[in-house]
């Protein structure tokens, strides 16, 4: 007896776990959000109806969470690279997560964007300007704040402050 060509549905399966099997391995490298995935498995030419069925699988799973990635991105990389919410706000939404998910994560962090961030910020930085000009010293930190993503009224006080404590120590 001949077998005939395997039926739709079985390589239909084969597709869809050979598109979780790359979701679940792109995802063990490091977090990633729903837009991430679904244009990895997108650029792997998997159909839009297999793409669909894994992404929802996954979140289904709890293995793909836009909040909990906008969540652990923010604290992060607040730890590391702290910054404003313009900055995380642009990072987040580049990475594919809704504005209104970006929102309400930056919401829960009192410390994105304060006064205190930046003003520990420039002290970690208040090398680079002894001896440089004042003018030339605050637009420096301020050009640092708004790189970071600061608001223009909390760079302005954090410089002020930062400057004036210099001002005091010499």
């Amino acid at each position: 007896m001949r077998e005939g060509p395997a039926p739709v549905s079985s390589l239909l399966d084969a597709e869809r776990d050979r598109a979780r099997q790359l979701a679940l391995s792109y995802l063990a490298a490091r977090d990633r959000s729903v837009r991430q995935v679904r244009d990895k498995l997108t650029q792997k030419e998997f159909r839009a109806g297999v793409v669909d069925s894994v992404i929802d699988g996954l979140v289904e799973d709890r293995l793909l969470d836009d909040i909990g990635f906008a969540r652990r991105w923010v604290q992060t990389r607040q730890q590391s690279r702290p910054s404003g919410a313009r900055r995380f706000t642009a990072e987040l939404r580049g990475k594919g997560v809704d504005a209104e998910v970006v929102a309400q994560v930056l919401a829960e962090f009192v410390d994105v964007g304060s006064e205190e961030t930046a003003v520990q910020l420039l002290r970690g930085q208040v090398s680079r300007y002894r001896g440089v000009e004042e003018i030339r010293a605050k637009r420096r930190m301020y050009g640092l704040l708004a790189r970071r993503g600061f608001d223009s009224e909390t760079a302005s006080r954090a410089v002020d402050q930062v400057w004036g404590q210099m001002v005091r120590e010499l």
